[in-house]
């Protein structure tokens, strides 16, 4: 019974503990769910001011894209050549033999000159792209043949020894450069050249 009593004692000792601590801890209790109340709160406002910002970028995308854009991908050309729309492969191929014909010049007095302008002649109403590459080929063959007669005629003072073969050379570098050109559907445009044919 001793012990009863003790455990009475204990007990209603408890009671006064925690009835004398009650409006304290309630009180903290309540603190505790304030601040997690407040933390929810500032997490949905840090979301919602998140997405507040991730719409108009997403508007800006949208906004970036051009208007007329058919889905078709742009491709960065190098300087010097522009590409026509939609070159078919009987058209790449005639590019390819404007520019390349220019070489008939190495066996023929003016070949480089007379088999681009068969070429163009005979294709350039078929073909835009093969109309352009013609008349950029033919107009850098003259060019470069009327560069290449003058600086034959300084041969006589001897400065034409330094300069013919470093004509001849970018002549040959230039030719090579623009059937490649041509080969991936550029048109290519010659530097350094006089336009008599448009």
């Amino acid at each position: 019974m001793g012990s009863e009593q003790n455990d009475d004692s204990e007990s209603s000792g408890l009671e006064r503990d925690s009835a004398a601590n009650g409006p304290e801890e309630r009180a903290s209790d309540e603190e505790v769910s304030d601040h997690e109340s407040a933390r929810q709160d500032s997490d949905e406002d840090l979301a919602d001011h998140e997405s507040a910002h991730q719409e108009p970028a997403a508007e800006d995308a949208v906004a970036e894209e051009p208007a007329g854009d058919t889905g078709a991908s742009s491709t960065d050309s190098a300087p010097g050549s522009t590409e026509p729309s939609a070159v078919t492969d009987e058209e790449q191929t005639w590019g390819v033999l404007v520019h390349a014909s220019a070489l008939a010049g190495l066996a023929i007095p003016f070949g480089n000159v007379l088999a681009p302008l068969l070429l163009w002649l005979v294709k350039k109403d078929e073909s835009e792209f093969v109309d352009a590459s013609g008349t950029e080929a033919i107009n850098f063959q003259l060019t470069w043949t009327l560069l290449l007669l003058g600086a034959s005629l300084t041969i006589l003072v001897g400065v034409g020894l330094l300069i013919v073969p470093v004509i001849a050379v970018a002549w040959l570098v230039l030719v090579v450069l623009a059937t490649i050109r041509a080969s991936e559907r550029e048109v290519y445009d010659y530097p350094l050249t006089i336009d008599f044919v448009n």
